[in-house]
């Protein structure tokens, strides 16, 4: 019978945990990308502490840290009025500027309601610098601005640091404020960056400006007035005043010259020494450089100035003189007596001229003479075409029989 032979039961025990080493080493790799997967809560399951020890040891666990949001750097938006201070006929442009500090930011946008007093121009044309787009075939700025209206609204797809991005409208005055009100725009808001990406909050980033909507400057004139008829030579002295409501000393030029380029100073005298059609011309220019003006028209009658000239005495109490006439017209004489009339007689000029005439007396001037001496007065009136009659006398003259 052969002996029976001693078998050792405690080594089977440590010859298994041996190979279970061994293979979790061979499988170190798989099994760390497992782990990472399923989370702590497969590692406790089915991983006992010995094994767990050594993948804490040979930094098994180190798992990738959980990503915060990415925050792109807050943009700054100033806006600005170019010039900051017009009347109601005037022009600006208000600009809205975009600057990042760092990296780019996508899809900035904001919106304004434009101060009161002024809207957007016709055409409400947009004008950009330095913004550039995320991908080739994105629009540089998008915007909504009509013609007429109070409202803006601004999209940027991209702006980069370095590089301002600007964005400008016309805008022009339609309505006074109180001669020296100052407006500030609304605020504005931006949008979430399209990469998902949130935008710091621009709690500081907003720089308004102000725009001032004063009235236009004003000329007033006295001593002239529209549609006047005034003579030849006439004296009329013409007054006017300008002023600039919303600003001191605010009138650089306040000034009058009619057509015919005679310059005219408050307290003159209206130019009346051209017959015909004129129009004075009153004109007045504030600091902003907004020009107003006003025009009287008037009307100068033609010239009835005339003389008498070279008055002679002939035999039987017959008169010669001559008359310097301006122009064509009527003219009509007359020899008085004491008020009665002894002679007359009328003529035409058909242009300016000297006319030679002669009064010869009638049946009673010639009885008024006989008696001896007497004075007489000759009086000429003469009505020029188109204008007024004028008189001229020359009274005392002595006839002898």
């Amino acid at each position: 019978m052969k002996p029976v032979k001693k078998v050792n039961s405690i080594k089977l025990p440590m010859f298994t945990r041996g190979r279970v080493a061994a293979r979790l080493t061979r499988r170190e790799g798989s099994d760390v990308r497992d782990i990472a997967r399923a989370g702590l809560a497969r590692i406790a399951g089915a991983t006992t502490p010995p094994a767990l020890a050594v993948l804490v040891a040979a930094g098994a666990l180190a798992l990738p840290a959980v990503a915060s949001a990415a925050t792109q750097p807050a943009p700054t938006l100033a806006a600005s009025f170019t010039p900051n201070q017009i009347d109601v006929t005037g022009s600006s442009s208000v600009q809205y500027t975009v600057k990042v500090s760092s990296g780019a930011v996508d899809n900035v946008s904001f919106s304004d309601t434009l101060p009161a007093g002024v809207v957007l121009d016709n055409p409400a044309t947009e004008t950009d610098a330095g913004c550039t787009s995320s991908t080739a075939s994105a629009p540089i700025v998008n915007f909504t601005a009509n013609p007429g209206s109070s409202t803006i609204t601004v999209s940027i797809p991209q702006v980069k640091a370095g590089t301002a991005c600007t964005v400008q409208f016309p805008v022009v005055g339609n309505a006074v404020g109180s001669g020296s009100d100052s407006f500030v725009p609304g605020s504005f808001k931006y949008a979430t960056s399209a990469t998902g990406a949130a935008i710091a909050a621009p709690a500081t980033g907003e720089t308004t400006s102000q725009v001032q909507v004063i009235p236009a400057p004003t000329v007033t004139v006295s001593g002239v007035k529209n549609g006047s008829r005034y003579r030849f030579g006439q004296a009329v002295a013409v007054n006017y005043t300008c002023a600039q409501p919303g600003l001191t000393d605010g009138i650089t030029t306040c000034a009058a010259s009619d057509d015919a380029g005679h310059n005219v100073r408050s307290g003159g005298k209206l130019p009346t020494t051209t017959a015909g059609e004129h129009a004075l011309t009153l004109q007045v220019v504030d600091a902003l450089g907004d020009v107003v003006s006003d025009e009287v028209d008037y009307t100068v009658m033609p010239n009835n100035r005339f003389t008498i000239n070279r008055v002679t005495k002939h035999a039987g109490g017959s008169l010669g003189f001559t008359l310097a006439l301006p122009g064509p017209g009527a003219v009509a004489i007359k020899e008085l007596a004491g008020g009665k009339l002894i002679s007359s007689k009328t003529v035409r000029a058909h242009a300016k001229a000297k006319l030679a005439e002669t009064l010869r007396l009638g049946g009673a001037g010639r009885k008024l003479l006989s008696g001896g001496r007497m004075k007489v007065k000759l009086q000429v009136s003469y009505t020029p075409t188109g204008g007024t009659k004028s008189t001229v006398a020359k009274a005392g003259i002595s006839l002898a029989a």
